[in-house]
């Protein structure tokens, strides 16, 4: 397996307390609507990850002014609508999903903002983060876990990079590619398929379409969901939510859709979130 021209197995990663003092965060606003969580749920999000990484590699490794750059680099400093958007349908609606003691994926994670989440409102069995880009893991999601107070969760916790072609072969070789001294200490999770799979903002690009197909007709249970939250359209780069339904009916007619949630502010983009499933025999 590659990245960057460089073998990865497992990397022992030690919390770096400089690094962590010198993190700045935001905290998300959740908008409480009918929901079904009573209690709050205090989130935060890096800012400044980017900025401190490119000051320790002494050049601009990442350049904060580019979301994307071709085979290097998806986005993964940057907290998307669509994840905000996601962390408040979970807790307006997620005590209608029972993740207590279930397996869940989060792909294209980048500070794992929500991922976060379901490990403050679940008791989760375990959860992997997936990023593109190793460094976003090692510097944005790993650091936001310790920034919101899960540090004693991390053993629950897995961590993959590189494209989602890879995914299903790291997920089945129970690969953890950032192990800390908590992972160590108390071990790690083992876990096969998943209960839930959550994605924010991953629909942009029609080439990826098929990665994103295979990958959630692959790791999902029998009885697990895929939520997905998107803009509807994707300017400048073409990818949509119809055209993605459109692929997953054609190539995967045994899965089901169904939308959860429209957005409409009048401010942005209108987005959805979706949830794709296995059709059940009656």
């Amino acid at each position: 397996m590659e990245f960057s021209g460089e073998e990865i197995q497992q990397q022992p990663v030690d919390l770096d307390e400089q690094f962590l003092k010198e993190l700045e965060t935001e905290e998300v606003v959740l908008e409480k609507g009918e929901g079904m969580f009573t209690e709050k749920y205090p989130l935060y999000y890096v800012t400044n990850a980017i900025d401190l990484l490119n000051e320790r590699y002494n050049y601009l490794k990442f350049d904060p002014k580019v979301d994307i750059v071709k085979d290097n680099y998806e986005g993964g400093f940057k907290v998307w609508e669509g994840t905000f958007d996601l962390c408040n349908f979970l807790y307006n609606h997620g005590q209608n999903f029972d993740l207590n003691g279930k397996n869940v994926l989060e792909i294209g994670c980048g500070c794992g903002l929500v991922g976060v989440f379901c490990l403050k409102a679940y008791n989760l069995n375990s959860i992997c983060f997936q990023d593109y880009n190793l460094d976003v893991l090692k510097f944005s999601t790993l650091p936001n876990l310790v920034k919101n107070g899960v540090e004693e969760q991390i053993p629950k916790c897995r961590f993959i990079s590189d494209d989602w072609a890879t995914t299903i072969d790291k997920v089945y070789n129970n690969t953890n590619e950032l192990v800390t001294k908590l992972h160590n200490e108390q071990g790690s999770v083992t876990a096969g398929k998943f209960d839930m799979i959550l994605m924010s903002e991953v629909l942009y690009n029609p080439d990826q379409y098929p990665k994103l197909g295979t990958l959630i007709n692959e790791l999902l249970t029998e009885t697990g969901i895929c939520i997905i939250s998107s803009k509807l359209y994707y300017f400048g780069v073409n990818g949509s939510v119809d055209e993605f339904k459109d692929f997953m009916e054609i190539n995967y007619p045994h899965l089901s859709i169904q939308t959860l949630l429209e957005i409409d502010n009048k401010k942005s983009n209108k987005r959805e979130i979706f949830a794709i499933g296995r059709k059940q025999n009656n």
